[in-house]
């Protein structure tokens, strides 16, 4: 019984779905998948730098700031903007010194890690997909059959993959 049964819903806020494509199941599932496609924009947003706390040299921070705050803000007794503003900026420059800065994951994750796919597996998995569009239109036995065929092709890609890592 390879009924293909929709489970999901989408749902949206605004209007941003341009179209739903029912795909063939994953592995031996009866469940189809949906590609769906949307109108998103991207937002180009600056690389935000994070300090990486584990890898911090404190003692040199602690040397850094064990310095005579006392004359340090001697020129600035009476304004205590002032004052802070010295501080932070002695504090800021140690921190920048002392602790070394991290890059989100999205930045130096490497260009096979968005494809990982082979491009032989791909044409399998493509070539799947299209049994299972002309299995749903025609009911037909023999491309149900045909189907199962690739499936399995599709799997022992995966497995020999799993194997070499």
């Amino acid at each position: 019984m390879d009924n293909p049964h929709v489970l999901d819903l989408v749902i949206t806020n605004n209007d941003i779905v341009d179209d739903v494509n029912y795909l063939a199941p994953l592995r031996k599932s009866d469940h189809t998948v949906l590609a769906i496609h949307t109108q998103l924009q991207d937002k180009k947003t600056d690389v935000v730098r994070n300090l990486n706390f584990h890898k911090g040299n404190y003692d040199g921070l602690r040397g850094f700031l064990d310095i005579d705050w006392d004359s340090l803000f001697q020129p600035y007794v009476g304004n205590v903007e002032m004052m802070w503003i010295v501080f932070e900026d002695k504090l800021l420059e140690g921190i920048n010194r002392y602790l070394p800065n991290t890059l989100p994951f999205s930045v130096w994750k490497k260009e096979k890690w968005k494809r990982p796919l082979d491009i032989q597996i791909r044409s399998v998995i493509k070539k799947k997909s299209a049994l299972w569009k002309q299995y749903i239109r025609s009911r037909d036995p023999k491309i149900l059959a045909q189907y199962k065929i690739v499936r399995n092709k599709v799997r022992s890609y995966r497995m020999v993959d799993q194997k070499s890592e």
